[in-house]
């Protein structure tokens, strides 16, 4: 019985052993490189804390169970401190640092090819998937080799020349767009901006989706999310026998980092968790050959977020919960209000209102007046719900420090501990050689 006994032990510490060393050897066929722009740990820990709450049977955030963590540095080329997008998805997407605003190039104006273009190299499907303009920064980075990142039209006919398989995003940014869109066409792209047709998409050849994408928080029961963006996506690339690589960026994370919106922060988030979902899925169908790698390229409003004995959870999720629209809708109402010459004290009932508002203090009564004829009443109502929910801001921009990154799947062990963002693209050409 001990000798049946020692040899069940042995077997079993054998066949984990052999496991962990095929997990280890194994390259993946499928890899999602999922970027939260301007999410940084407390932007995590916000939302994570915000879903275990309101949700616990979620289980919290997909990434967060991941079983390969660390911490990522963001800083760019030693001439700047604090990162900016471009800089930071170059660093990412080419695994070199730049100057800020500098697209898939070093400060010395060398061109940088992309993981994703060494995806295509392979014979693999290759997609850019973002919340924001399909040539903003971040997804830029993945395709295009520019001086500037404001470099918009330029940026969009590099769209024509990549070949990837597949685009999704708001629309084209830029003075020309439709220049970009018809070189794209020009490319054998077809271009879909139907919400119907998105939401039904059939593979077609070459794709670019363009079609706007409301915050989370403003968001209404027709709205296209992330995620239609994403199972669009898994469609056009599902059929590829070499594999894909998958770039998905949830963008407007960094925006209400930098207006100070904790609720619409938060949303944002969990926008890119719903995504997560549907590419959990598909890994849970080929978890030997998937790799899922998140991150983030900064952090941004320099966000700390308090769980002291203080924190009160139902004042947080009421915070959270009362707020009715983001900053930015927020700040086009507060112009038609003042359009419309209310009173002050009007104008202050709406914005409480908007912002959820109801248990305010003579001290913030008296900042709401001092402000009521300016931009910034906005931002005092938007610390007041930053308080409720034990969040303090100390930014409007990019801070320089660390962001989590999570793996899974075969080398998700090459991204643990503590690593750089140009570690990131690094890793991902040794498991693509």
């Amino acid at each position: 019985m001990k000798r049946r006994k020692f040899l069940q032990v042995f077997l079993a510490v054998a066949t984990l052993l052999t496991a962990q060393l095929f997990a280890q050897d194994a390259k993946p066929k499928y890899i999602f490189l999922m970027i939260g722009d301007g999410m940084g740990v407390t932007q995590i820990a916000a939302a994570s804390k915000y879903l275990d709450l309101t949700q616990p049977d979620a289980g919290g955030l997909l990434w967060e169970k991941f079983p390969v963590k660390g911490l990522t540095t963001t800083h760019p080329a030693a001439t700047d401190k604090i990162t900016d997008s471009a800089a930071a998805a170059t660093a990412i997407a080419c695994g070199v640092k730049t100057k800020n605003g500098m697209i898939g190039m070093t400060a010395d104006n060398t061109a940088h090819r992309s993981v994703a273009y060494a995806a295509k190299d392979k014979g693999m499907k290759v997609a850019i998937i973002t919340s924001v303009g399909i040539n903003h920064a971040t997804p830029a980075a993945f395709y295009s080799t520019r001086m500037s990142r404001g470099m918009y039209n330029e940026i969009g006919l590099d769209i024509a020349s990549s070949a990837f398989d597949f685009f999704a995003g708001e629309p084209l940014l830029g003075k020309k767009p439709d220049e970009g869109r018809a070189a794209i066409k020009s490319a054998g792209y077809t271009i879909v901006n139907d919400r119907e047709k998105i939401i039904n998409y059939q593979p077609q050849g070459k794709t670019l989706i363009e079609h706007p994408i409301p915050y989370r928080v403003d968001a209404k029961e027709d709205s296209l999310r992330l995620t239609d963006f994403m199972r669009a996506g898994l469609k056009s690339l599902s059929d590829s026998e070499k594999g894909f690589f998958c770039m998905v960026e949830a963008g407007k994370i960094d925006w209400m980092g930098h207006a100070n919106d904790i609720a619409s922060s938060i949303g944002e988030v969990l926008d890119l968790n719903d995504t997560m979902a549907v590419v959990y899925d598909f890994y849970k169908k080929h978890p030997r050959e998937t790799l899922i790698v998140v991150t983030g390229d900064h952090e941004t409003g320099g966000m700390s977020f308090n769980f002291t004995a203080n924190f009160d959870p139902k004042r947080f999720v009421a915070a959270v919960d009362g707020q009715k629209y983001s900053s930015t809708v927020l700040a086009g109402h507060l112009k038609g209000w003042r359009k419309e010459k209310l009173s002050n004290d009007e104008i202050i009932k709406r914005c409480l209102d908007a912002f959820g508002l109801s248990d305010v203090t003579p001290e913030e009564q008296a900042k709401l007046k001092k402000n009521v004829g300016e931009r910034a009443l906005l931002t005092v109502c938007q610390n007041m719900v930053a308080q409720r929910c034990g969040v303090t801001w100390t930014s409007f921009n990019h801070s320089s420090a660390s962001v989590k990154t999570t793996a899974i799947g075969p080398g998700s062990e090459l991204f643990a501990g503590d690593t750089d963002n140009t570690d990131i693209a690094k890793n991902i050409f040794k498991l693509l050689n």
